[in-house]
């Protein structure tokens, strides 16, 4: 019952998540482009809005949907939602998922700072690929994986009678 439930919530989340993607580009004057569900690279709901102006937008776009988890974390914690164990849980597997190293917000946000830095022109489909490729297993991609895996351990540490 309690995986019905997190899957309940995470859903919420996830719903959450991808509005906050969506009114960031309303605030910023951004098109949003389309929204729905895609299977590659793994199944997922997406928002898409016109390619942001400058860094900030971009950065501020991107990081939305975070930053929308961890200000209802936020809330939950302190109106004590979160001592249903499966909140709490839907929570830590929400952030360990935005916070990823493999493939996140977080983690296209660090592949653009690359492409931003590297070529000056609109990237293509090639230009992601080619630094995506050399930022996995680099030296910035194991100190994201370390930090990430500490978060994961340490949220999960939270709540030890359940593991």
């Amino acid at each position: 019952m309690i995986a019905i439930k997190v899957f309940l919530v995470i859903s919420i989340l996830l719903f959450l998540h991808e509005m906050s993607h969506a009114l960031a580009a309303k605030i910023l004057g951004l098109t949003i482009d389309g929204y729905g569900f895609k299977s590659k690279p793994y199944p997922h709901f997406y928002v898409s809005a016109e390619r942001p102006r400058n860094e900030f937008q971009k950065y501020f776009y991107l990081l939305a949907g975070l930053f929308s988890t961890l200000v209802w974390a936020t809330v939950c914690w302190s109106i004590g939602w979160t001592s249903y164990d499966f909140i709490t849980w839907a929570f830590i597997i929400q952030i360990s998922t935005e916070t990823n190293p493999f493939y996140s917000d977080f983690t296209i946000a660090i592949i653009d700072h690359k492409i931003h830095k590297l070529i000056k022109t609109i990237p293509t489909k090639k230009d992601y690929d080619a630094i995506i490729k050399k930022h996995q297993f680099s030296i910035q991609w194991y100190i994201h994986f370390i930090l990430w895996a500490t978060l994961v351990i340490s949220l999960t540490k939270y709540v030890p009678h359940l593991i």
